[in-house]
């Protein structure tokens, strides 16, 4: 009985791992989107043009790192 709990266990386990790296990748691409439709948003004109390109830099660099340590385990 303990072994057949144990393999259910193992076996939910690879699958919430897959469903996990599956939900950072696509996290990673909805960051670096993010970053690149904020800075061209039409209702941020009134912004200065520095803090858009550093907050679009920002959330695009924070997608790129997402995206590679999702990659990379």
């Amino acid at each position: 009985m303990s072994q057949e709990l144990d393999e259910i266990r193992e076996d939910r386990k690879d699958k919430v791992a897959g469903i996990f790296k599956y939900f950072s990748l696509v996290m990673g691409v909805f960051y670096m989107a993010m970053g690149v439709i904020f800075y061209y948003f039409p209702f941020l004109e009134n912004m200065d043009s520095w803090a858009k390109i550093g907050v679009s830099s920002l959330l695009f660099l924070y997608g790129i790192f997402r995206f590679w340590r999702a990659l990379k385990s």
